[in-house]
């Protein structure tokens, strides 16, 4: 059985996102139901959101990202 992480979902919706696949972030998502404490997911969902115009659930995500981590640079 092979066991997918929060990297492993993380990678994929990048690749998606640099592709033009905007559909979703199904990924993102994903690795942070693995791993919730992690601001960069965060962070990097609230960007994925912006990108596609979901202002609130980007400001949601950036807001999770600050208040895990203070000092990431892209949730500001």
């Amino acid at each position: 059985m092979f066991l997918q992480t929060a990297g492993y979902f993380y990678k994929q919706d990048t690749v998606k996102f640099k592709a033009g696949y905007y559909a979703g972030a199904e990924e993102y998502t994903r690795a942070i139901d693995l791993s919730q404490n992690s601001a960069v997911l965060y962070s990097n969902r609230g960007v994925f959101y912006f990108r596609i115009e979901q202002f609130d659930n980007a400001l949601s995500d950036n807001d999770q990202a600050i208040a895990l981590d203070p000092t990431i640079a892209n949730a500001h």
